[in-house]
């Protein structure tokens, strides 16, 4: 994971300090493809405490979250106590390795249809 990778938001969960962080190249995707930043750590923080804290358990396995609302997806990875995105790409294209987890946000009910802001 990169350790260079930008953070975009800390959270407690437990007394627990965690940081959503992007590598270079995810904050590339996401100007290339006009995806605010905010928009991609809200989905993960959206996901709330337990779903975070079951991917933090997945060991040395990528995870896709795929927003179909927004037609993106990332790739993230837990190491320790930062989340790391690794790569935003368009929903269409998305090409995963082997053994990477795909997730859909609006299954996972982290995406509601209507926001009340």
């Amino acid at each position: 994971m990169n350790t260079k990778a930008k953070c975009l938001a800390k959270l407690e969960i437990e007394k627990e300090t965690y940081s959503i962080r992007a590598t270079a190249h995810a904050i590339e995707r996401m100007e290339t493809r006009n995806i605010d930043k905010f928009i991609v750590g809200g989905d993960i923080m959206a996901l709330g405490k337990d779903r975070l804290l079951e991917f933090q358990d997945i060991k040395d396995k990528e995870i896709a979250l795929i927003d179909e609302k927004r037609d993106f997806a990332m790739i993230i990875a837990f190491k320790g106590n930062t989340l790391c995105i690794i790569t935003v790409i368009d929903s269409a294209s998305i090409y995963t390795l082997d053994g990477t987890i795909v997730r859909s946000m609006k299954k996972l009910n982290a995406i509601n249809e209507t926001h009340v802001w």
